[in-house]
């Protein structure tokens, strides 16, 4: 059985494959740390070259309709939220909210002074500058 995707799941996939190993000592269970991109590939490949893979994206509608794949949630992984707005000093800590990071990530709040990252945050400088998202 030999799977691959995400490098963040490498650490548990090996802890799974030597309890997988443990209980089925006739069958091989690996995985490498490809990255989701190249294990989407070959997933959906005509022929898969992979039995599984650990993806850190959801398949879209086109690819879940090109071959018979059950999708499963399995993990889940912190994220850091890194900021640098511009001309505010080094060291400050901006507070945030669920509505403000999901108007950040879906696009509806685009600059820093948005109101209610204003709101959250009334005692810094932010700027009419664009928030440049890197993921």
């Amino acid at each position: 059985v030999f799977g691959e995707g995400s490098a963040q799941a490498v650490a548990l996939l090996d802890m799974l494959a030597a309890a997988f190993s443990t209980a089925m000592p006739s069958v091989q269970m690996n995985f490498a740390g490809t990255g989701s991109a190249p294990a989407v590939t070959d997933i959906l490949a005509p022929t898969p070259s992979i039995s599984f893979a650990f993806l850190e994206r959801l398949l879209t509608a086109s690819e879940l309709a090109q071959a018979n794949i059950q999708v499963i949630p399995a993990f889940a992984n912190a994220a850091a939220l890194v900021h640098n707005v511009p001309g505010t000093a080094a060291g400050v800590t901006m507070s945030w909210s669920r509505e403000a990071l999901v108007g950040i990530f879906n696009g509806t709040i685009a600059t820093w002074n948005h109101p209610l990252i204003t709101k959250l945050n009334p005692f810094i400088y932010l700027p009419n500058e664009k928030i440049k998202l890197i993921t």
